[in-house]
């Protein structure tokens, strides 16, 4: 159930840049204070957290925890799969995209997938004045990751724990077409070529794809700031998508190329990765796109190899977040940042092999981190040290 769901959510609105556009609609407007309850003087401060339901035994046991070191706040757990809204039909999320805002209204701190969308931040608690205590440990997250959380000048949550984005290539087809392994540092154009040579052709049909993009949103995003392109004018107030430009243009137009011009790329699926996942799976993609908790899977089927995304005029690597959040209606801000601020210190994510938490004085004791060799851990080194920073919206956890 854990990783069904976590795969599932991850990939929402992942395969077209019309979620870009679509989402780009979204208003920044003001959040409606939480109805939540007082309590007696005297009592325990009560702080509700909600969290997904596979994920409770181990949020119960840290709120224990925190309580013992913490007798006057009592944290009271309920279910984010109810508070948000989100179904799940079969193997499908659905969602109206108002998960955030039905979140924070609910409870006074929950943990959720931080797609955040414009509309989305004035339901949520600026914790810039909590963070800028000399004793929080604003160096210690992952690059790049607090500043997901940060719009206007705030930061409104916390990371919790992230998945790398990684380019998966296959050893074998590799070594029988004498290409070397890509490395840290390699360029599209390099992708191109090495993806022509391992593309197969037979009757005009191709058998064999050199490249297939399992994360076309991610990329979409990353590009971009590749090529020191703008998705938002920061000038403007509130800043505006700006989408429309020929610079954005020309960047959509070269990832196109890779399909349509160079044809070793399938055309990206809109509404469904079924194709991708029938081209990867079965061993007719040369080198593909994925999450990094796949990692284990994909190795199970084939001598697999990774490396960080490639690059243009700079780095830029996507990733998937999950964040920690406190309520603008809260009416205990101190007790919630207390608790929040514990479970950033304390939290290690209950996914398989590839996710990491927001800390990396934490990742550094995952069991699975300690146990990559140096070449894998210097790619997810790499990628995690040039990320794809976000603006006010990004693709999934």
């Amino acid at each position: 159930m854990s990783h069904t769901l976590l795969q599932a959510a991850a990939r929402l609105g992942k395969h077209t840049i019309w979620l870009l556009l679509a989402l780009s609609l979204c208003t920044c407007a003001p959040g409606p204070a939480a109805n939540h309850p007082s309590v007696p003087s005297g009592n325990p401060v009560v702080v509700t957290f909600a969290c997904l339901d596979h994920e409770r035994a181990g949020y119960q046991e840290l709120a224990d925890d925190f309580q013992d070191a913490n007798p006057d706040v009592r944290v009271q757990l309920i279910s984010a799969n109810e508070a948000s809204g989100m179904q799940q039909q079969g193997g499908t999320l659905t969602s109206d995209g108002s998960e955030v805002q039905r979140l924070a209204a609910a409870a006074d701190t929950f943990a959720w997938y931080a797609s955040l969308r414009a509309a989305d931040w004035g339901y949520l608690l600026d914790l810039e004045p909590f963070i800028h205590d000399p004793s929080f440990p604003s160096d210690d997250f992952f690059p790049g990751t607090l500043a997901h959380f940060q719009w206007h000048g705030g930061t409104f949550g916390l990371p919790a724990r992230l998945l790398p984005y990684l380019v998966f290539y296959d050893r074998a087809m590799f070594d029988a077409a004498g290409i070397p392994y890509p490395e840290p540092g390699w360029t599209w154009d390099e992708l191109i070529a090495a993806a022509s040579q391992l593309t197969q052709v037979e009757d005009g049909v191709v058998t064999r794809y050199g490249f297939v993009d399992g994360t076309p949103a991610g990329t979409l995003l990353a590009l971009p700031q590749q090529y020191g392109v703008a998705l938002w004018d920061e000038d403007a107030d509130p800043p505006r998508p700006s989408f429309d430009t020929p610079q954005v243009a020309e960047v959509v137009q070269r990832y196109a190329d890779l399909a349509r011009v160079y044809g070793v790329m399938p055309e990206p699926e809109i509404g469904s990765n079924l194709l991708t996942s029938q081209l990867i799976d079965g061993g007719r993609a040369a080198m593909w796109t994925d999450m990094s908790f796949e990692h284990d899977r994909h190795a199970a089927r084939t001598r697999v190899g990774v490396a960080p995304f490639p690059e243009a005029v700079a780095a830029a690597n996507p990733r998937s977040l999950y964040g920690f959040f406190i309520s603008a209606g809260t009416t205990h801000p101190d007790a919630a940042w207390r608790w929040l601020s514990y479970l950033s210190a304390n939290y290690q994510p209950p996914s398989p092999s590839g996710t990491l938490p927001g800390r990396r004085s934490i990742g550094e004791e995952l069991s699975w981190w300690r146990r990559l060799d140096k070449e894998t851990r210097a790619v997810y080194e790499y990628a995690l040290a040039h990320p794809a920073v976000s603006g006010p919206i990004d693709t999934m956890l």
